[in-house]
């Protein structure tokens, strides 16, 4: 049980922690900063919760998100139904929406940091998301990440269509390709990069060559077994049985290779 349900808590509160118990969240805590209220049994958040700046409302059965949440900058909502986050929520810096029907993040959420939307209905990124440092975009629709997201440090896609990583992320130090179901190329230039991968993986055209129709990209090597992860490119090994091109191969034999 929490102040809620007992009905003790003073309406000049900062910040509430609400318990499964809770139903309904009081509209008159107007001074409200930080509202915990995953897992609860609240089906929304009151519009005159004006001064929120950090909300987690989480495994709840709310569907949709005030307007009036402008001040907010930190935002969970994992595992709800919520379809939509407002254009106005500018102060946004970072989002947790994965396993949600979200299926778009508004362009004017230009101050957003981090974008954690793995397993949610998200089919495409603002390029406007200039600052954005970290996006996990597991399992997503997403099939392009825009050049424009200069800030990027940590990209996980694994299990996407995504098929390129921009020349343009200067700042990129890790990525996650698990599992991906199409071809990936990365760009030559990345050089101080981790590389999570599984059972395909890239490799820096300073030890293997480039595909011959494409010198800004590196090429796609098939493994026949896993190996460790965390490789960093400088440091991979040729030690493991790989399959590699070498000639004139075309990305069509490329595929080939790949699917036999």
């Amino acid at each position: 049980m929490c102040v809620i349900c007992h009905n003790n808590y003073d309406i000049k509160i900062r910040i509430l922690n609400c318990c499964q118990n809770v139903i309904e969240i009081p509209k008159t805590l107007t001074k409200l900063k930080v509202l915990r209220c995953a897992y609860s049994r609240i089906i929304k958040i009151p519009k005159e919760l004006k001064n929120l700046v950090a909300l987690d409302c989480s495994s709840t059965l709310i569907k949709k998100l005030p307007n009036t949440l402008t001040k907010l900058k930190e935002l969970k909502c994992v595992a709800t139904n919520i379809k939509y986050i407002p254009k106005t929520l500018k102060n946004l810096r970072s989002i947790e929406c994965y396993h949600t029907n979200i299926q778009k993040i508004p362009d004017t959420l230009t101050k957003l940091i981090v974008l954690r939307c793995y397993g949610s209905s998200i089919t495409a990124i603002p390029d406007t998301l200039t600052k954005l440092e970290i996006l996990w975009a597991v399992g997503t629709l997403i099939t392009h990440i825009p050049e424009t997201l200069i800030s990027l440090t940590q990209l996980d896609i694994d299990r996407t269509k995504i098929s390129y990583i921009p020349n343009t992320f200067k700042e990129l130090r890790n990525l996650c390709c698990d599992d991906m179901s199409t071809f990936l190329y990365v760009p030559d230039n990345y050089k101080n990069i981790i590389i999570h991968c599984n059972e395909r993986t890239l490799f820096s055209s300073k030890t293997y060559r480039q595909e011959p129709n494409n010198k800004n990209y590196l090429i796609f090597v098939k493994c026949q077994k896993k190996y460790q992860l965390k490789h960093r490119l400088k440091k991979i090994s040729v030690a493991y049985n790989a399959m590699y091109l070498i000639g004139n191969t075309t990305k069509n034999q490329l595929k080939k290779l790949f699917y036999k």
